[in-house]
């Protein structure tokens, strides 16, 4: 997608495509020295100015994402699609920073929590006018997942662990429930199921 992206902005340029023709050799000439130029002092200027660390960057972005997913399981209804566009965009920005940092350990760690921000923001959703039991469990379940995707520090598998087995309790629960929709509201929690444990491998903990 890069190097898609510069060569439809300068190939344009190179080609002299424009409204009118123009067979002005010295003027083609002094556009192509002039664009190689901005290119190079453009990306010249941003390695000059550019304060911030890669590593430091990739943990603030991760910091955000871990907060958007506690904010999802503390939110009264669960945010849709501005919440996913927000994460997605976050998604966005680490991806090209993972590429140059040595840190391996956190390139899967945008789309696992876009993935389980999603499937608690539906299941928060689905369970909000739901009582009783099922209702109990569904809210203990979103107050041990805020706990865990705390902004401080990458989940500890021992912490995934305790939620699977909260979210097979809640299915439990649901599966012998009698609840008047329990097919879809089974759906949601297996979702959530496997959305904890896709692609979590677990590793040294970082402080993000």
């Amino acid at each position: 997608m890069v190097m898609a992206f510069g060569l439809t902005l300068t190939i344009p340029i190179l080609a002299g495509l424009g409204t009118v023709y123009a067979g002005d050799f010295a003027g083609a000439l002094n556009t192509v020295i002039a664009l190689f130029a901005s290119l190079g002092f453009g990306l010249m200027s941003m390695t000059l100015l550019q304060t911030v660390p890669v590593d430091r960057a990739i943990s603030r972005l991760l910091r955000l994402s871990r907060k958007g997913v506690r904010r999802q399981a503390l939110s009264k209804n669960g945010d849709g699609a501005g919440w996913r566009s927000l994460m997605v965009d976050r998604a966005a920005l680490l991806l090209p920073l993972l590429s140059k940092s040595p840190r391996s350990d956190a390139i899967d760690d945008p789309l696992y929590l876009l993935r389980v921000g999603h499937a608690v923001g539906k299941l928060k959703q689905a369970v909000r006018h739901v009582d009783g039991d099922i209702g109990d469990e569904a809210r203990t379940l979103f107050s041990a997942l805020a706990v865990c995707f705390d902004a401080k520090q990458r989940s500890r598998s021992s912490e995934v662990v305790e939620l699977e087995q909260r979210t097979d309790r809640l299915m439990a629960l649901v599966a012998n429930g009698s609840y008047h929709d329990c097919s879809q509201l089974l759906d949601l929690v297996i979702d959530l199921r496997f959305a904890l444990s896709l692609n979590f491998i677990p590793h040294k903990d970082h402080d993000l």
